[in-house]
């Protein structure tokens, strides 16, 4: 149900940072171009900006679960799920409410990067 009700967005087009040619091998989008797979809908380019919402696709998200920490002592682990930032409100608040049974948070932390 997750991995289809969630998306995750991904590069699709390499565009280098700057002319520097230590700074070359990583996008804008913050991604070395070693974690580029330029396959069948990515590109390469180094004339253009970037934007997150033109130069990335949509594709079923790959990630969520638990995260089992080191040295974590509690008998309940943490829940994660990486999504789009543009994801609707109510569909995450089904999958912490509804799905995942958790108590209504005080706080919700995003990671970006």
């Amino acid at each position: 149900v997750i991995t289809e009700t969630f998306n995750r967005r991904v590069c699709s087009k390499f565009v280098p940072r700057t002319t520097a040619l230590r700074e070359q091998k990583w996008c804008k989008c913050g991604q070395h171009l070693d974690g580029h797979v330029l396959g069948e809908f990515q590109s390469f380019t180094t004339t253009a900006d970037w934007n997150h919402v033109t130069d990335t696709k949509k594709l079923p998200t790959n990630a969520y679960g638990e995260i089992d920490f080191l040295n974590n002592e509690n008998d309940i682990l943490p829940l994660y799920i990486r999504c789009e930032m543009d994801v609707e409100v109510e569909k995450l608040g089904n999958l912490l409410l509804k799905m995942w049974a958790i108590p209504r948070p005080n706080l919700l932390i995003s990671v970006f990067g």
